[in-house]
């Protein structure tokens, strides 16, 4: 009964022993340099020198430093607001896998943050022309799909109008028709005098 306990125990350290090096395998240091294309929240992607992405991932300790002086030795505490795409950085973290990095600092210099910020500058008119295409579009698809019913009530207008007209064309017909049939129920003959325009009968009663 105890040899089966001390299996059962020294299998349960075996695997936590296991787990602890594989936690370790994951988190380890890693370094990773290249430019900031794109950031949602706290997560931003570089693409590195080679051209690979990686993802970066902030929290509450990450640290954005900006190096000063004339060797760069002391380090100005930066707001993470100033991570934008454009942005060349220089990450130091724990790996979470082979694309994914725990940032602990990240560094960038006064020059890059400048470019990086002009081109923000630039980019922030072009984005509002998007956006305002983008409603003009809407606006237009609005104006196409009420041209759309306006036609389709027109066409329901006129396939009514010719509805009656055939009908009053056939109603038309019927009744020239209608005059156009009678039965000759007696004829007569009626003679004037030359020159008068009186009937016997007429001048008889005269």
């Amino acid at each position: 009964m105890c040899s089966k306990r001390m299996t059962i125990l020294a299998g349960l350290s075996a695997v936590f022993l296991m787990g602890s090096i594989s936690a370790y395998g994951q988190s380890e240091k890693a370094k990773v340099k290249g430019l900031i294309t794109a950031r949602t929240g706290e997560t931003i992607v570089l693409k590195t020198t080679d051209g690979a992405a990686v993802t970066v991932l902030l929290d509450d300790d990450t640290k954005v430093q900006q190096p000063t002086g004339l060797i760069g030795a002391r380090k100005k505490q930066m707001s993470a607001a100033v991570l934008v795409p454009g942005l060349k950085v220089s990450v130091e973290g724990t790996s979470q896998d082979a694309t994914h990095v725990l940032a602990n600092s990240i560094t960038f210099d006064k020059n890059d943050l400048q470019t990086a910020e002009m081109i923000q500058a630039g980019l922030t008119p072009t984005e509002q022309k998007v956006a305002d295409n983008k409603e003009d579009i809407a606006a237009n698809q609005k104006d196409i799909s009420a041209n759309q019913q306006n036609i389709s009530a027109n066409q329901q207008n006129i396939a009514s109008n010719k509805a009656t007209i055939d009908t009053n064309a056939a109603e038309t017909s019927k009744r020239f028709s209608e005059l156009s049939e009678y039965d000759t129920k007696a004829e007569i003959n009626v003679k004037f005098a030359s020159g008068s325009t009186k009937s016997p009968q007429q001048r008889n009663r005269t």
